[in-house]
């Protein structure tokens, strides 16, 4: 029994050795014997050398944690450019990137997890670059329009637009808002009619700014290539609609396709025009190549589907139209409000009739209304009723009605009836 108990013994001791070199040594290798120890260096692109930097200049260390704030240290840069951190044990599932602003630009490397590798023995670089502030110098490369989508019922197309952005060589570049109105910034033209507009990309669009037929941007471009998308609504009025396209930087190629069910496109500014197909989807299709800054094109979109009248009915009436309709309802009634009111007094004067006979009973004059209602005094019948008097027939009529009046509670209109010869 004891030696039994030995052996077991024995062959627990090393996975307990296992287990104090995962979670003593490894760690420590990875952190430090008690903080995380990170390193790096700030190079300058654009001189190709390490940065030398002035008094009192730091980078930031931010930790990402995945269910908590983001938390930041700081250190200073030593004169050869280097960087350390020493900071305390993050948890495990975190990430971190560092920070430097230069020029009014902030750099950052990419966020990496902690635990992917021992980073004490690893020099992160921070790359930055000198500025430059000539617009000229940033190209678009391809840019893209689709009509992605239509709402036949409200006659709205769905576009998306895609342009690839280009600042060659190693130089950042940098808005002049140093003269507000030359409007030196990246400009990008839309519709006249545009409405919803959202964007997404490489590049931040925190500072985008609505100018006339369009959005700019107020960000920096670091050397590269990067894409900005952005989608929007386009309303349309009929089975065809045009829109002006202009080109704000010097443009490599320009293609815009539109599926074969939505409608089709032309522009005399096309260099070709064909159908494709596109993973089982039919395409209009249309480009341009080498565009010049400041040039425009029209572009027609043709054989759109459009609502029927019901619809463009009550799509008007939800829109600008439902205030115009109201004004009409509330006219009509006012008006029809004053014809009652001179109408209803036209009757309620008090008439003033001589010569009303005296023998003329109310059974008789009930049998004349009975009479009325069914046929016209001008009948022969009607005139044999009234031989008994002589007077004058419109002044019969007058007779009849304020009988008529007096006995029923509702109004007639009043009507002029020429004696029968």
């Amino acid at each position: 029994m004891t030696k039994q108990f030995s052996l077991n013994l024995r062959y627990l001791f090393f996975p307990f050795l296992l287990a104090i070199f995962i979670l003593v040594l490894i760690p420590k290798t990875i952190y430090g014997d008690s903080n995380l120890i990170l390193n790096g260096a700030v190079f300058n692109k654009t001189l190709n050398d390490n940065y030398m930097p002035s008094n009192n200049e730091v980078v930031l260390l931010h930790i990402i944690y995945k269910d908590k704030p983001v938390k930041t240290f700081q250190e200073n840069i030593n004169q050869n450019g280097t960087f350390i951190f020493s900071i305390p044990l993050p948890e495990k599932d975190s990430k971190f990137l560092f920070s430097f602003d230069y020029h009014e630009v902030t750099y950052t490397t990419e966020s990496l997890y902690l635990e992917e590798r021992n980073y004490s023995q690893y020099i992160h670089p921070i790359e930055i670059f000198e500025i430059h502030q000539d617009l000229s110098r940033i190209n678009f490369g391809e840019s893209v329009m689709v009509v992605s989508g239509i709402d036949v019922n409200s006659q709205i197309l769905q576009i998306f637009e895609r342009v690839e952005i280009i600042n060659q060589g190693l130089l950042t570049y940098l808005p002049d808002f140093t003269i507000p109105s030359e409007m030196n910034f990246l400009r990008f033209s839309l519709p006249e009619t545009a409405l919803n507009i959202t964007f997404e990309g490489d590049i931040s669009t925190g500072d985008v700014l609505q100018v006339d037929k369009g959005f700019a941007l107020r960000n920096s471009i670091l050397p590269g290539k990067y894409e900005l998308s952005y989608f929007y609504q386009l309303p349309y009025e009929s089975e065809e609609t045009a829109i002006l396209k202009s080109f704000r930087s010097n443009t490599d190629s320009f293609k815009v396709l539109i599926p074969t069910w939505i409608g089709g496109i032309e522009s005399e500014a096309f260099s070709e025009s064909s159908v494709l197909t596109i993973d089982g989807e039919t395409f209009y299709f249309g480009t341009l190549s080498n565009i010049s800054d400041g040039n425009k094109i029209e572009i027609v979109f043709n054989n759109l589907k459009t609502s029927n009248i019901y619809l463009k009915i009550k799509n008007w009436i939800n829109g600008s139209g439902s205030y115009t309709l109201v004004l009409i309802l509330f006219s009509i009634t006012l008006v029809s409000i004053f014809v009652l009111l001179i109408y209803k007094g036209k009757f309620s004067k008090n008439r003033v009739i001589s010569n009303i006979p005296e023998d003329l009973s109310d059974e008789y004059f009930d049998n004349l209304m009975r009479k009325i209602v069914s046929t016209s005094l001008q009948s022969g019948e009607n005139n044999q009723l009234l031989k008994n008097y002589k007077g004058d027939i419109s002044e019969i009529n007058e007779i009849l009605l304020l009988m008529f009046f007096r006995k029923h509670s509702f109004l007639i209109k009043e009507e002029s009836y020429e004696q029968d010869t």
